[in-house]
C-alpha cells in the first residue's frame, strides 16, 4: 500500500508547530516576569479578555 504522506515533511511540520507553541508560552512567561512583576494579575487575563479571580 502506498503512503499518503511524507514522513519527513510531517515530522518537520510537527516540530515547527511545537516550536511555535513553546515560543508563545516562553514569551508570555518572560513578559509576565519582566513587565508585570509578581504582584500584578495574570497577563493572560488581559490578552484573552477573561477577568482573573
Amino acid at each position: 500500500m502506498k503512503k499518503l504522506y511524507d514522513g519527513k515533511k510531517v515530522k518537520k511540520q510537527a516540530f515547527i508547530g511545537w516550536l511555535i507553541a513553546m515560543t508563545g508560552i516562553l514569551l508570555q512567561f518572560v513578559l509576565e516576569n519582566l513587565v508585570w512583576g509578581e504582584s500584578r494579575p495574570d497577563m493572560a487575563a488581559y490578552i484573552v479578555g477573561v477577568p482573573s479571580p
